[in-house]
């Protein structure tokens, strides 16, 4: 953002409340404009429920909210809530757009449980008729304790499938309800004539388990359900409708060097990422990267280490304070088979734990770089 603001592009800031609503969080980021949405407010203001009780989740109640964080205003009338959801993010893109570069960044809280759409999306999706999720049956059976702990953590040790399917069924309401909203802005780009001149990029921070492995929530887990998420991008003249980037590995990293490249804008050489704009205008690129890392430290019930190395085939999972993970992603792509102690993989493991090591020490990790005491998991193999 600072470096667009150098450029004099204005930035449109729509936040879902879980950045701050105060000034200083638009000034220290460069936003020039600044957009608030009390998202969890709302949702307590226009349902009959609390988002918690008990110290738990309220995920099986199916109050449905006459407003919620997509929409601008609050109403108790439906079709006034559908009127307002195509204005909620419209108003920050007007006339003056179509003269002078610009930049909106739009985060929607969205879809994350409990989800409570309205309709019609509420009543969209048959729970009766929605699959069991493959991974359902998981059983636990040489995987980390805090797994299973999730369950009763989350009060939800005794769901079965007819528990989830209602919750299931509301998740993809609030998907189709997203997609609407989002939907209604391409509808925007398109009635102002700056459609053509508009590059639009969309992807999310994490997944949601959402009944996969019989789990919620996006914690102490490193499943693709959490960390393998969708990268869309439309740039007219440039991509083709329907286009596949076939390389391996794209992460979040890449977004702001790949906007800067796109806008012509020096500085994306200090970004830690790798700008897409070649993958995008399909040139030919040179040796890409062959594994993603993701890491995880804990969240609100404690701290719990993870590093975690994926490649097309592979995933090796390090649990400093647990049992290790390895799937083959190929022939288990549910990952329900922790293969970590089968010696048929160990001269396979050795290698993934030295590229693990090996990133995270580039990356300049914290948990190794002078750590002396947990290198020997990696590179020794002292594990159990």
């Amino acid at each position: 953002y600072n470096e667009f603001r150098k450029e004099e592009y204005p930035h449109i800031k729509f936040s879902n409340g879980f950045f701050g609503e105060t000034n200083p969080i638009p000034l220290k980021h460069s936003h020039t404009h600044w957009i608030a949405d009390k998202a969890i407010q709302m949702i307590e203001q226009y349902t009959n429920m609390s988002l918690y009780s008990n110290d738990k989740i309220n995920i099986k109640n199916n109050t449905k909210s006459s407003t919620n964080n997509i929409t601008k205003n609050s109403s108790n009338n439906q079709d006034d809530n559908k009127r307002n959801n195509k204005d909620y993010h419209n108003n920050g893109i007007n006339n003056d757009n179509k003269e002078r570069p610009w930049m909106m960044s739009i985060d929607f809280s969205e879809p994350h449980l409990p989800c409570r759409p309205s309709e019609p999306f509420a009543g969209m999706y048959d729970s009766s008729s929605i699959p069991i999720w493959p991974s359902f049956e998981e059983n636990f059976n040489n995987k980390p304790y805090i797994q299973q702990q999730q369950l009763y953590s989350w009060g939800i040790e005794n769901f079965a499938w007819n528990d989830w399917a209602p919750i299931v069924a509301r998740y993809y309401g609030i998907i189709s309800q997203m997609d609407d909203a989002i939907g209604r802005i391409m509808d925007k780009l398109d009635s102002l004539g700056i459609a053509n001149n508009t590059i639009v990029l969309y992807s999310a921070d994490h997944g949601d388990m959402c009944g996969s492995h019989r789990m919620i929530d996006k914690h102490y887990v490193l499943y693709d359900d959490i960390v393998k998420v969708p990268l869309i991008a439309r740039w007219p003249g440039v991509i083709g409708s329907g286009a596949v980037c076939n390389n391996f590995v794209c992460h979040s990293l890449d977004i702001p060097p790949t906007i800067l490249d796109i806008a012509g804008i020096i500085g994306k050489e200090f970004f830690q990422g790798t700008s897409l704009m070649p993958l995008l205008k399909k040139e030919k690129v040179g040796e890409w990267r062959k594994f993603a890392v993701s890491t995880y430290n804990g969240q609100q019930f404690g701290l719990y280490t993870q590093r975690m190395i994926r490649t097309e085939e592979w995933k090796y999972i390090w649990n400093t304070v647990d049992i290790d993970e390895l799937y083959n992603l190929k022939n288990d792509p549910y990952e329900l088979n922790n293969l970590i102690h089968d010696s048929r993989y160990s001269e396979l493991l050795i290698k993934l734990r030295h590229m693990l090591y090996d990133e995270l020490i580039k990356d300049m990790d914290d948990l190794i770089v002078g750590n002396q005491w947990l290198k020997t998991q990696l590179i020794g193999g002292k594990k159990i």
